[in-house]
């Protein structure tokens, strides 16, 4: 029901104050009546006035009710101040902003008139419950300024008399309740305090609030035309894949549209101070420290200052790897869990240990702080969770669980707390009754969970033959989107949210990779790689533009904006003729190559061994749709470091390159491959190396909205101006993917990664 906000906040006044502190500045804007006919009635549309308007104009203008859109314009006009320019308009369409009654309930409340807003009222005839709420609202303002004015006994006749009598649900017979504690009240300042209201201004935020229970088609509501233009605003920026950017303005006139290469892929630092794997990597809430734990039992917080990072404080005191970190809200402690079955507080400013927790029996798997920077949690696989507080040396909470805890997470408005079992659920408990809320059931093991910082939502990490990480709404308990394509199998793997308004979702890999989702389409628009191991954690802070990763490698990893493509990974750029097909490629060859792109995506394409070149300078050969027949492919079958094709001659392209078709059937989509053919003699490959394949996938429309968007239909392909566009397909980043060299199944450490065999006694502890 749209009545059941009676919220009474001050809220930001607009209206200039009369005399009595309240605001009698009405908006009177001039009515000029038009005559019918004979005095007979016009059949046309009519607006609350009576007035009818422009009886020959068509109901819609490019698809958009014309009536609606010329409201619209008349409360913009108003709220820039152009009055002259209202009235010509209301003058031609027929067309007043507010009706005589709607004028007449608007001068009443502002002028603290209540019977005439219970005649306005009446006059209206809104139908139940928006008429009864508007009728309690309006006695419950002349109950509080009778108790502000000192005016007891006709503050207590209107309670007992009217109010009383107004009450309609169990909402208003509260506040009701609330209302009769008022009498008690001291002075006006103690009415003000108790009641959350002010008497200045508070018959123009009554309107507010009646306006938002008045059905539109009567009252306009405030600021229609902005409002709608944010939505569309961010509407675009939704569906920008590159928007990395906090953006204060934008435009009107164009669309948006952010370049490719706004998101970090460009490792631009390493740090290598550790000397044994990263297991976990944590970002100070003012985004200035870094800190990172290791299986080296060390602790290392780093400064940042842009993309450099100074070593600042080196922690030691845990006599086993150091698997977990959590900075307090206000950034003056530090705690890590350690699989030396103890938690330790630093002080982040001197690196001093403050606090030592003893209490668990098996490694500690996670801690958290909450938002009061006293009170913290420690999980471990002893199946405890216990509640500290710094200056308490004993236990506030204890939680026991029948199987052991592998991490946990508290929301970011203080109040639930996640943890993850090896019962394959994650457990919701309300931390102000310490109790079970509900549980999110998994199919498969949970490793680990990330809470995001602006919805009430958790990105969850699931190992698994083919692992996946799944985002849940804890308000409506579902599943809003996964992102496959990395692997995990035997070790915790961490994601993160990353980007403006958290609009990425990041990803470590076994397969010494990183990868970037957007977080709405579920789209995988990049693949990192640099790292020689399992990748652990990550870590992206809020508006930065660069990101860290942790690795089984020994070192941290900073990743920053890269300029292109081509410059990061040293190839030439493009020539024209294969610009040519990029810009015209469309219909099924941009389908075939979608096709491919998102098979490479899910790991499940096979995309051959393409040619090595020679001379030293690796170039990798680029899908790319095309546009002209069927090409014979390439015979890949000699051990020639150049194509040969088997019974055409290659298309010649500019900077000495040439292209050969990749399709067998004349009727199919076709793809050309694009190679670039030094002109050096060919020279044979010793060894094998990393082979970069480079696709051209493309994002559709999301099949399900985000949770925060109006509703949208999942595909609506471009129609005229007279229905609602969607917004078109959006090209997704060009993918690259190393496709190592190695016969072990996904989910196993990777060949290159170091102690192996000693990691193996870890299990499932980190």
């Amino acid at each position: 029901m749209r009545c059941s906000s009676f919220s009474n906040s001050p809220g930001k006044r607009k209206s200039e104050e009369g005399e009595d502190g309240q605001a009698d500045g009405i908006k009177r804007h001039k009515v000029l009546p038009m005559a019918l006919p004979n005095g007979a009635a016009s059949s046309s549309p009519r607006d609350g006035s009576g007035l009818p308007y422009s009886r020959n104009a068509p109901d819609h203008w490019e698809g958009l009710p014309r009536r609606e859109l010329i409201l619209l314009i008349l409360q913009t006009l108003d709220a820039l101040g152009y009055r002259n320019a209202m009235d010509v308009l209301e003058s031609e369409s027929g067309m007043v902003l507010e009706g005589v009654d709607v004028k007449s309930l608007h001068e009443s409340v502002l002028k603290g008139n209540w019977r005439g807003v219970r005649e306005a009222l009446s006059k209206l005839n809104f139908q139940d419950p928006v008429g009864q709420a508007c009728h309690f609202l309006v006695l419950e303002q002349k109950y509080l300024e009778l108790l502000y004015d000192k005016q007891i006994f006709d503050a207590l006749d209107c309670l007992r008399s009217e109010l009383a009598d107004a009450c309609f649900d169990a909402e208003s017979t509260d506040r009701l309740h609330k209302c009769s504690s008022y009498l008690m009240c001291q002075d006006p300042d103690d009415l003000q305090g108790r009641a959350e209201w002010t008497y200045k201004g508070s018959r123009e935020l009554l309107w507010q609030r009646m306006v938002d229970l008045i059905p539109p088609e009567v009252v306009v509501p405030p600021r229609r035309l902005a409002v709608l233009l944010h939505q569309a605003w961010k509407l675009q920026e939704m569906h920008c894949v590159y928007h990395n950017r906090n953006t204060s303005s934008f435009s009107l006139l164009q669309d948006h549209t952010c370049p490719q290469g706004t998101l970090p892929t460009h490792c631009v630092a390493t740090l290598d101070e550790h000397t044994d794997e990263v297991w976990f990597v944590a970002i100070s809430h003012n985004g200035r420290y870094i800190a990172s734990s290791s299986k080296d039992k060390t602790v290392i917080i780093w400064e940042c200052q842009g993309t450099a990072f100074t070593k600042v404080q080196h922690l030691i005191g845990h006599s086993d790897a150091s698997s977990f970190i959590a900075w307090s809200p206000d950034d003056a402690h530090i705690a890590t869990a350690s699989n030396d079955k103890t938690v330790r507080v630093w002080a982040s400013d001197t690196a001093k240990c403050v606090r030592v927790i003893t209490k668990h029996t098996e490694s500690v798997a996670s801690v958290c702080w909450l938002q009061d920077n006293e009170r913290f949690v420690s999980a471990g696989i002893d199946k405890c969770i216990y509640m500290w507080n710094l200056n308490d040396p004993t236990e506030e909470q204890q939680w026991m669980f029948s199987s052991r805890i592998q991490d946990v997470a508290v929301t970011s408005d203080g109040k639930k707390m996640l943890v993850v079992t090896s019962e394959k659920s994650i457990k919701v408990i309300d931390l102000h009754s310490k109790r079970e809320l509900f549980s999110l059931p998994e199919s498969d093991p949970v490793t680990s969970v990330t809470v995001s910082s602006i919805a009430d939502q958790v990105l969850v990490n699931i190992s698994h033959q083919t692992p996946v990480i799944r985002l849940w709404d804890l308000t409506e308990r579902r599943i809003v989107q996964r992102y496959r394509g990395h692997y995990q199998g035997r070790f915790v793997v961490r994601s993160c949210f990353g980007g403006p308004q958290e609009t990425y979702v990041i990803s470590g890999s076994e397969d010494t990779q990183v990868y970037i989702w957007h977080r709405h389409f579920g789209s995988l628009l990049e693949v990192l790689q640099g790292h020689a191991a399992t990748v652990n954690c990550i870590a992206w802070p809020p508006n930065s533009p660069w990101m860290l990763t942790a690795s089984d490698d020994q070192t941290l990893r900073v990743w920053s904006t890269k300029p292109t493509i081509e410059a990061t990974l040293g190839l030439k750029p493009l020539p024209p003729a294969a610009m040519d097909l990029l810009n015209g490629s469309s219909g099924a060859a941009a389908a075939s190559a979608s096709s491919r792109g998102l098979q490479q995506a899910n790991g499940t394409a096979d995309h051959g061994s393409p040619p090595h070149l020679s001379n030293g300078e690796y170039c990798t050969p680029l899908a790319v749709p095309c546009l002209g027949g069927p090409h014979p492919p390439p015979d890949t079958s000699t051990s020639s470091s150049a194509p040969t094709p088997s019974t055409s001659t290659p298309t010649p392209l500019p900077h000495g390159g040439s292209a050969w078709g990749d399709t067998t059937s004349s009727t199919s989509s076709s793809m050309m491959v694009v190679d670039y053919v030094p002109t050096v003699p060919p020279q044979p490959q010793p060894q094998p190396q990393p082979q970069l394949h480079l696709h051209l996938p493309w994002v559709h429309p999301p099949t399900r909205p985000h949770p925060f968007a109006d509703p949208v239909p999942s595909h609506v392909p471009w129609q005229p101006m007279s229905t609602i566009p969607f917004p078109p397909v959006i090209p997704m980043a060009t993918m690259g993917r190393v496709v190592q060299p190695s016969s072990s199944p996904p989910g196993q450490r990777h060949a290159l990664a170091p102690s192996a065999s000693s990691d193996s006694q870890q299990g499932t502890s980190r």
